[in-house]
């Protein structure tokens, strides 16, 4: 069964498909009740809606009609960071259920299994750090982290899980990772398993079969990742692997790609708010544009590096595409800050301009917007984070923060920010608040500056534009012209790498 044709069914059709008995604790949009007749009909299931359209509740009511009703099931959530407060935060709107977070040192995480709750919800580093170990590679001979059976059987008895939950499933994609190894074990105890993505086969369908593994156990696409890759795809590569799908291989996955597997994406959902982008320019000053044109001067050769990274930051590709942070990249990182009203010397300490046209614009528009709406700012730069903290300190307005150097817990912050309306603010790293966080509370959102990823990009705009926002919302991107920043912008509208560019480096840099 194709699982994508129950799409066309209106939500009358939809819900007549739902077992009697079973009752929504909140309403549902209609995606999600096609979601959960899609799940429940499967012991292994991918729900692939798009970010920000509602995966959490589409889990929770999965759980709510496994457990029916006897407030007994046990279920592990597997999560990023920023998620897991969220998350705990959903299973109370959207059910009557209890929802316990993992957090902690090992011991301490041990003792929180013990607790009455339904579900047990822990990020994907926390998971690696309770049940791996370092293992001497006697190729390299060197350490490296590999699965503790002994702790994970010890985990899996005291936990007693009936069902699992793996949230941003695209991030076990990569057979042959910790990340995998340790989730396909998992997944192999546990009777009902279902996965949730908004980004589910990335730029390749190479990125199905690990999914799919731990949906199936190979079921659909065989139990070898090196035999499915062989019998779809074919070597590209001159230097290295580059393996590119065959017309009779994309065909073959294809067919059974929603075998067991939903996809919305948000142009399907129709109870999103509108939203609207605005890009709002300005001109460097005479003293940026010195610096400028000196940046552009320096000697570095553009090397070009692709690193594809598990969620630990081990690397487990490296082929070509994107820009090394060191030689020619310093240029591109040099011209971003330039515009963002500050540059960095060769010691790494950094100068402000005394003009910032960039922070002026932007003070233009959320100067009166901040007295009756809540605003989010995403910057990618450390100095760009704290040269904002320091002009709203100023301007006396208290705001959030949620940064790698945020103190306390970033739950806090987001927490206020959603709940006091006398925090009106939230300053977040593209890094740190790009994922997982819902913002809704906030219908305003700038990205002081770009990040380079077409997928972070998309995920921040998410934060605000989701389930849970009632007004339509607005983004802003603030561009210095015949900048770097002009091709960036350029490259993320049409949902491509912001660095894509630099092969034309000129015109990039130029901003044409």
């Amino acid at each position: 069964m194709n699982w994508n044709d129950i799409k066309k069914y209106d939500r009358k059709q939809l819900l007549s498909l739902v077992p009697s008995g079973f009752h929504f604790h909140t309403r549902p949009w209609t995606h999600q009740i096609a979601s959960l007749v899609a799940s429940i009909a499967n012991d292994g299931f991918l729900c692939a809606l798009d970010l920000g359209t509602g995966k959490t509740k589409a889990s929770i009511d999965w759980i709510r009609y496994i457990d029916d009703g006897q407030k007994d099931i046990k279920t592990l959530v597997v999560c990023l960071k920023p998620a897991i407060e969220n998350f705990a935060d959903e299973v109370k709107l959207h059910s009557n259920l209890k929802a316990t977070c993992l957090v902690g040192p090992t011991k301490d995480r041990m003792k929180l299994l013990k607790e009455d709750s339904n579900f047990f919800v822990i990020n994907f580093e926390g998971l690696r750090n309770m049940l791996s170990k370092k293992v001497l590679n006697k190729r390299t001979e060197k350490n490296q982290l590999s699965v503790d059976h002994q702790k994970l059987s010890i985990m899996m008895e005291a936990g007693g899980f009936r069902s699992l939950i793996i949230d941003e499933s695209h991030l076990v994609k990569t057979p042959g990772t910790l990340n995998f190894k340790l989730m396909s074990k998992i997944a192999q105890k546990i009777p009902d398993r279902l996965l949730l993505t908004g980004t589910p086969f990335g730029n390749s369908l190479l990125d199905i079969w690990s999914q799919y593994f731990i949906v199936d156990f190979g079921e659909t696409y065989g139990t070898s990742f090196s035999r499915y890759r062989e019998a779809y795809f074919e070597n590209k590569g001159y230097f290295g692997p580059d393996w590119k799908v065959t017309e009779n291989g994309k065909k073959k996955i294809t067919e059974l790609l929603f075998s067991k597997a939903i996809r919305y994406e948000e142009s399907e959902v129709d109870e999103l708010p509108t939203k609207t982008f605005r890009t709002r320019k300005f001109r460097l000053t005479k003293e940026q544009r010195v610096k400028y044109e000196e940046t552009k001067s320096m000697k570095h050769e553009v090397e070009i590096i692709d690193k594809e990274m598990d969620i630990f930051g081990n690397i487990t590709k490296v082929g070509t595409g994107e820009m090394r942070e060191a030689g020619g990249s310093r240029r591109y990182t040099g011209f971003r800050m330039i515009s963002s009203g500050y540059w960095r010397d060769d010691e790494g300490s950094y100068h402000r301009f005394k003009e910032n046209p960039k922070l002026d614009l932007l003070w233009e528009i959320i100067g009166d917007t901040i007295e009756y709406r809540k605003v989010v700012i995403f910057t990618e730069f450390i100095e760009s984070q704290s040269l904002l903290s320091d002009f709203f300190r100023k301007k006396k307005i208290k705001f959030n923060n949620m940064s790698g150097s945020t103190k306390g817990p970033i739950a806090d912050q987001w927490r206020q920010f959603q709940g006091d309306d006398s925090y009106r603010l939230m300053l977040a790293n593209m890094r740190s608040g790009s994922a997982s966080v819902n913002l809704f509370a906030a219908n305003y959102c700038f990205h002081y500056e770009l990040g380079g990823s077409a997928l972070n990009y998309r995920q921040s705009v998410k934060r605000i534009h989701r389930g849970g926002q009632t007004r339509r919302c607005f983004l802003y991107n603030l561009i210095a012209t015949q900048t770097v920043e002009v091709g960036m912008a350029r490259n993320l509208k049409n949902d491509v790498d912001a660095f894509s560019g630099i092969m034309d480096h000129k015109a990039f840099i130029d901003g044409k």
